[in-house]
């Protein structure tokens, strides 16, 4: 699934650096080679005497064929080695002169050719690693940037990103970074209100266009806040994407979440139908990042057994926190048994609790510390891990910057030290550098997963009245954002529930016949559907749907939320169905379903 793409050869990019690192040394040369000649030329001119010239009258000569005076009268017969050098003179000047407006002009000029381009408005250290990251994709950047003083421009450039000083909230900036011909554009700066006005400026501009060929240019939108991310089903902004790309609210902090349990699935250990294992979550700090991580727990956190997550939040400030997010997202206490403490750090309080919980049998222990300081969230961890009685429970720290205290753990984590049994097992997550990238931020793994199991349920609908709804009419590209997060959630549960089975995702080429799993038995189907239920209703608890006998959009009620046992049997024969299908959804992308080895 993650398997990367070699990225192909462009000829003509080659050639243009060949040109950029040696047009410098070609003309020199073709000037050398000018001077040379006419040196040589004009003295078999004037008759190889020296008598009334000497050789700074010579040079004086060959200086004034570069600009097209040869000072020579219609009889005299000019030398071969002359005639050469009056062409190549003048065309090595007219080369110099265009290298040096090039060079004053370069950005007006390429900005004038910008097609297919990156734009991303915002130069932080987020901006910055994205924009590295689409030039090592061979992908042209324009970067927009109000602060002509932003330390970070000078390295942009270096990298070979084109900057532009300007506010990205108007109009003319906008039109001027020439948006309708760029593929994508990410408002990524600090400030939540400016890039959602930057978002919405860039529909508007968008919108203006009716004439010729309509844009598709993908806008993402940097979020902090919980609440803004869930606000797309109600903007106009995000409603109709068929005409000009799509628009994604994306919380940077939701991406690192992701990634460690990608990285680092909570459910390590298989979990069975018949286990009483439940998976308990410990998060150390409750900013931002911990409420990314607490929320990205629940949406894959359905397993086999369907125990809910267990999840302990301690912060100095834990109640308010957690009962803020609560009474914002009310469906939580639906989804996970969630406890918080109020605690100093720097407390035995602390460390004593931890361990009690750390201790209990009945729980799968998975502890994050999501402290905006990094040091701090080291020496935590190396104090519990001294008192813990399990070494092998792994600790989760959010790193904040490239310190290298990265590279320190995993070299702790050797085989040697495994051997030993001095594994320290602290492992680092949310490095800028690993989360503001285009792989992570676009996900198109994710996304033809998530549209194979798009078509797999269209398919699946023929004949039914839900077939008659006005999304299901579009291609996956087409739908709305609600519905494609739909199915890129249940993609991103997928591996959860293989796991379930004994099973894991595959190349297909790369799948041992003995091993490759073509169709699940009936008892496999049931668990993978039950599973796809809990994910499904924490899914709707999250984004505030509730109870009710009638389906409703407008008021957010479904007779769905219900458990598997009271579900009506047409809708568990519906899922059914569909995770039926699983293998040949795979099989189509050129992936299997294997057994873990």
């Amino acid at each position: 699934m993650n398997k990367k793409t070699a990225t192909p050869v462009d000829p003509d990019k080659n050639m243009s650096l060949f040109w950029k690192d040696n047009s410098r040394k070609f003309l020199l040369f073709i000037s050398f080679i000018s001077i040379v000649l006419g040196v040589h030329g004009y003295w078999k001119v004037l008759g190889f005497s020296l008598t009334n010239f000497n050789i700074l009258d010579l040079l004086y000569c060959t200086a004034q064929i570069f600009l097209l005076e040869a000072n020579l009268d219609a009889t005299t017969v000019v030398p071969l080695e002359l005639s050469i050098a009056r062409v190549l003179a003048p065309l090595s000047l007219g080369f110099a002169a265009w290298e040096t407006v090039a060079v004053l002009f370069k950005e007006q000029l390429s900005l004038s050719s910008l097609k297919n381009h990156v734009i991303i408005c915002g130069l932080g250290e987020r901006g910055f690693e994205l924009a590295k990251g689409y030039i090592k994709a061979n992908h042209k950047v324009l970067v927009v940037e109000a602060d002509a003083e932003n330390d970070l421009i000078s390295s942009c450039k270096a990298h070979g990103a084109l900057v532009m000083i300007g506010d990205a909230t108007e109009g003319v900036v906008l039109r001027k970074a020439r948006l309708k011909y760029a593929r994508s554009l990410y408002a990524i700066s600090g400030d939540d209100g400016n890039n959602f006005e930057i978002g919405a400026k860039v529909s508007r501009e968008l919108g203006k266009i009716t004439t010729g060929k309509i844009p598709t240019v993908n806008c993402y939108i940097a979020a902090n806040n919980v609440l803004l991310s869930d606000i797309s089903p109600y903007s106009q902004m995000f409603r109709d994407t068929s005409k000009s790309g799509s628009t994604r609210i994306v919380r940077i902090n939701d991406l690192a979440a992701r990634k460690l349990f990608q990285d680092y699935p909570l459910d390590r250990k298989i979990i069975l139908p018949s286990d009483t294992t439940i998976i308990h979550l410990i998060i150390v700090g409750f900013g931002s990042m911990g409420e990314s991580v607490l929320l990205q727990a629940v949406r894959i956190g359905h397993f086999a057994n369907g125990s809910k997550l267990k999840i302990s939040v301690f912060d100095q400030d834990a109640s308010r926190k957690v009962k803020l997010l609560i009474q914002t997202i009310s469906g939580l206490s639906q989804c996970a048994t969630i406890d918080y403490y109020d605690v100093n750090f720097d407390s035995y309080e602390f460390g004593e609790k931890i361990s009690l919980l750390i201790a209990n049998s009945s729980f799968v222990p998975y502890i994050v510390f999501c402290l905006n300081n990094t040091m701090l969230s080291v020496s935590l961890a190396l104090r519990l891990r001294t008192i813990t009685y399990d070494k092998t429970i792994p600790f989760y720290l959010r790193l904040n910057d490239n310190s290298g205290l990265s590279v320190i753990l995993n070299k702790i984590d050797t085989t040697e030290n495994k051997q030993k049994g001095d594994l320290l097992n602290i492992h680092g997550f949310g490095l800028v550098k690993e989360t503001c990238s285009p792989d992570v931020f676009e996900d198109w793994t994710l996304d033809i997963l998530a549209k194979a199991l798009f078509d797999n349920y269209k398919k699946r609908q023929h004949g039914l009245k839900i077939q008659n709804e006005a999304w299901l009419q579009k291609s996956f590209d087409k739908i709305d954002t609600t519905h494609r997060d739909h199915f890129r959630q249940e993609a991103d549960h997928l591996p959860v529930k293989l796991r379930a089975c004994g099973y894991k995702i595959t190349n297909l080429k790369e799948s041992s016949d003995t091993k490759r799993i073509r169709k699940f038995s009936p008892d496999e189907v049931m668990i993978l559907a039950k599973m796809e239920h809990n994910r499904y209703c924490a899914e709707l608890w999250i984004s505030g749907w509730k109870f009710d006998s009638t389906y409703s959009n407008i008021l957010r009620t479904t007779p769905d939320l219900v458990s598997w046992q009271t579900l009506t049997k047409s809708e568990q024969q519906n899922r059914y169905e569909l995770l039926q299908d699983i293998p040949s959804v795979l099989e189509s992308l050129e992936l299997a379903i294997c057994k873990n080895s």
